[in-house]
C-alpha cells in the first residue's frame, strides 16, 4: 500500500506578474447568446423556450442584484441549449472540487495512484504567495481521524458529498493545480483555471482565486455522465458520489423528487453555485447556475432554485410535445 505523507503543503501554481479580481459583480444586461440567424432556424417551441429562461434570468438578476451565469445542455434538444452569461468567469468556491474528482480519477485509470492508498489527515499547508503555513478544518465525519490515515476514496467521497475542504486540498497537492487546469483544456473549457487549495487566505486577499464558468462546469458533468472525462467505470463512480452529494437545496430542490440528480454545490460570502446531472422521464440533462454579488443574508439558493424549476417545467414540457429543431 503506497502511503503518502505531506506535512506542509505549498499548494498552488503562481507564475508572473498577473492580477487576478476576486469578484466580478454586476448586473447589466447581456447580449443573447445566439445570433438572429440562429434564433430563426429554430422552431418556434425552442424560441419561446429560450426568450422565457432569458427574461426569467435578467428578472432575477434585477430582484436580486446580483450576477447570474446559466448554462443548460440537452443532448436529446440541442435546439433548447441554453446560455447566459455562461462563457463568465466567477469565483469557483467549490465547484472546482469537480474537475479534482476527474483528475483523481484519471490518475487512478492511469495506474499512477490507487483509491485504496492512503493519505494523513495533517490540516496544515503553506500559502502559495508567502508561504506562511495555515490550517485547514475538516468536516465533521474526518475530524476525529486528524493525523491518522485516510484512503484516496475516502477523500474524494468526502470531498464532493459533505464538501470537506481538508479533503480537497489533500487530493489536490497530489494531482497538482496545474494538471487540473490542463483537464478542462481537455475537456474543451476554454476559460477557467485552477490554481491553488482552499483556505489560502493571502492568495485571495491577493486576488488568486480558482475560476471557472457556467459554461465549463455544464461541460464536465456531461463528460462525466458521457464517460468521457476518465474510464467508463470511473465515470460511473464519480455520478455515484455525485448523487450521495448532501446539498441538495439549490438544483435538486427546483427539480423535485422525481428525478434523479447528482451534483455539487459551491459557496463563499457573495457567491453561490450549483452544477448537476439531472435524470429525469424525458432523458438527462446538465445544468449549471451561478451567482455572485448576492446581498449579506441572502440565500443563494432562494435564486438557484425557482431558475431549476422554470428550466425544468419547461424542458420537460419541449420534451412532451417531441419537439425536433426545423431543417
Amino acid at each position: 500500500m503506497i502511503r503518502l505523507r505531506p506535512l506542509l503543503t505549498v499548494c498552488g501554481l503562481f507564475v508572473g506578474m498577473v492580477t487576478f479580481q476576486i469578484g466580478l459583480s454586476g448586473c447589466g444586461r447581456v447580449q443573447p447568446t445566439e445570433t438572429k440567424e440562429e434564433l430563426h432556424a429554430m422552431s418556434t417551441e425552442c424560441r419561446q423556450f429560450h426568450e422565457e429562461l432569458e427574461r426569467a434570468v435578467i428578472r432575477a438578476e434585477e430582484q436580486h442584484q446580483c450576477r447570474i451565469g446559466v448554462s443548460f445542455r440537452d443532448p436529446a434538444l440541442p435546439c433548447a441549449d441554453f446560455s447566459y452569461r455562461g462563457g463568465e468567469l466567477f469565483h469557483a468556491a467549490s465547484t472546482m472540487k469537480v474537475p479534482v474528482m476527474i483528475e483523481v480519477f484519471r490518475r487512478v485509470d492511469a495506474g499512477e495512484i490507487s483509491l485504496s492508498d492512503t493519505m494523513t489527515l495533517n490540516p496544515m499547508f503553506h500559502s502559495m504567495i508567502d508561504d506562511s503555513p495555515y490550517e485547514v478544518d475538516p468536516a465533521k465525519h474526518l475530524k476525529p481521524r486528524l493525523g491518522h490515515e485516510v484512503t484516496v476514496l475516502e477523500l474524494v467521497e468526502q470531498m464532493i458529498v459533505v464538501s470537506d475542504n481538508l479533503a480537497t486540498n489533500l487530493l489536490l497537492t497530489r494531482v497538482r493545480p496545474q494538471r487540473v487546469t490542463a483537464l478542462l483544456r481537455e475537456a474543451g473549457v476554454k476559460d477557467g483555471y485552477i490554481l491553488r487549495c482552499l483556505m489560502d487566505i493571502p492568495a485571495y486577499e491577493s486576488g488568486v482565486s480558482n475560476r471557472l464558468t457556467a459554461d465549463g462546469l455544464t461541460r464536465l458533468m456531461q463528460w462525466i455522465d458521457e464517460g468521457k472525462a476518465a474510464s467508463p467505470e470511473s465515470c460511473r463512480e464519480m455520478e455515484r458520489i455525485l448523487e450521495a452529494q448532501e446539498y441538495r437545496d439549490c438544483i435538486p430542490a427546483g427539480v423535485g423528487p422525481k428525478a434523479r440528480v447528482g451534483n455539487k454545490t459551491g459557496s463563499i460570502s457573495g457567491v453561490a453555485h450549483d452544477t448537476a446531472i439531472v435524470h429525469d422521464a424525458a432523458g438527462v440533462y446538465y445544468l449549471t447556475i451561478m451567482t455572485d454579488g448576492l446581498k449579506e443574508g441572502k440565500k443563494g439558493c432562494d435564486v438557484i432554485a425557482p431558475l431549476a424549476q422554470l428550466i425544468h417545467q419547461e424542458r420537460l414540457r419541449l420534451a412532451a410535445q417531441g419537439h425536433q429543431p426545423q431543417s
